[in-house]
């Protein structure tokens, strides 16, 4: 009898243990081995080696509807969603560039917000738009901005949020703070009530930098996909798996090393000496992705920079943005991407950059011709080629 106590007791344990790890682990970082992908150093190259230029759309210019600064932008539907973080708006314009609605930061009451920092379209017909500086995260109706309510943060000021397809979940990513309530995690999913459900992915030296992409979360074939601060890797996350799926490399051009980040006790400090130190170093991402196309769009100090990997053809290339050669005639311009639509990237032209002398384009020679300088930007749709 006393034997058969001890066999059930140990079941009960065995039993435990596994209903424990299986809880814990989401917290381990998937060992599956990611593609590391080299863009190689830079190079010189010509707008028309690079890109096809589609279409353009001229955004409408009123005075209820001027783009101070594109923050983030997202095509959905018919329609384009911008997120201005010089106005502090949300707009919303048709994809014939006609101004439609927009939200305006004026408050902390319900369904507003006074600094919009990023924003999700989830698949049930809603944005969500975060605010950091009240902690905030506001859902509204597409099809017409109507307030329906808060979503509650797990934590406050999380660095950037995604709501999760299928599971109406919510995942955020969170600096490493002092006073850190997720032992070390940065990432957390929640529900809508805040409640947390799991947290994984531990904080390297890096994790107390508030510098990076606030829209670091993006959906690629029906998976969400998130590269971290100051990280050369793209993660994918899958059911409990979280799985790193690309590693960057940019031949001579490198992220500050470890031993900067252990220097400096904030994140103030450390992006001072990137910024102002003798280092070139890598200091921010934005990843664009296609089925055909992977590109990421990086900062050295204030210079930007480009590299593209043509996935099909195993081919890279790392240019330096202001060294691409226009020779489409698009006014000196070159349109780095700032979205994905329908396999195309989305890129801007702002009227008071361009050189008109320069423009040989008839598309967007036509639509300069009735635009000023303080006028909206023009979107401009395009693939890249073949490398």
């Amino acid at each position: 009898m006393l034997k058969m106590i001890k066999s059930l007791i140990c079941i009960y344990f065995a039993g435990l243990i596994c209903l424990l790890m299986g809880c814990s682990r989401p917290n381990v970082v998937s060992s599956t081995a990611a593609e590391v992908i080299d863009f190689g150093n830079l190079k010189s190259v010509n707008a028309a080696e690079l890109i096809s230029v589609c279409s353009y759309v001229a955004l409408e210019s009123s005075e209820n509807s001027l783009v101070g600064n594109i923050g983030q932008i997202e095509i959905c539907g018919n329609r384009i969603y911008i997120l201005d973080n010089k106005m502090n708006t949300f707009n919303v314009f048709g994809m014939d560039g006609k101004f439609v609605m927009k939200l305006e930061g004026h408050g902390n009451g319900p369904g507003e917000f006074i600094s919009p920092h990023s924003f999700w379209i989830d698949k049930h017909g809603h944005v969500l738009i975060l605010d950091r500086q009240l902690n905030r995260l506001l859902k509204y109706r597409l099809t017409d901005l109507k307030y329906i309510g808060d979503v509650t943060l797990p934590a406050p000021s999380p660095l950037s949020f995604a709501a999760m397809q299928d599971s109406g979940m919510y995942i955020y990513y969170y600096p490493l703070r002092q006073n850190d309530v997720f032992s070390g995690k940065q990432f957390v999913v929640a529900n809508e009530k805040g409640d947390v459900v799991r947290t994984f992915y531990d904080a390297p030296l890096t994790g107390k930098i508030l510098h990076g992409c606030p829209a670091n979360f993006y959906m690629f074939n029906e998976s969400l996909r998130v590269y971290p601060y100051f990280s050369n890797q793209v993660y994918e996350l899958s059911g409990n798996s979280f799985d790193a799926c690309y590693e960057f490399s940019w031949g001579k051009q490198k992220f500050p090393p470890l031993e900067l980040f252990q220097k400096h006790d904030t994140s103030g400090d450390v992006m001072k000496e990137i910024l102002t130190g003798e280092n070139d170093w890598i200091r921010l991402l934005y990843v664009y992705e296609t089925n055909q196309m992977l590109v990421v769009k990086y900062y050295i100090k204030r210079d930007l920079y480009l590299s593209i990997r043509d996935k099909k053809e195993n081919r890279t290339v790392n240019v330096k943005s202001d060294m691409i050669v226009d020779d489409l005639g698009l006014g000196g311009r070159f349109p780095l991407p700032m979205a994905v639509c329908d396999g195309l990237f989305v890129g801007a032209i702002t009227p008071f950059d361009v050189v008109k002398e320069d423009v040989q384009d008839k598309r967007l020679e036509d639509l300069l011709d009735s635009k000023s300088e303080e006028s909206n930007p023009i979107l401009v749709f395009y693939r890249y080629l073949t490398i």
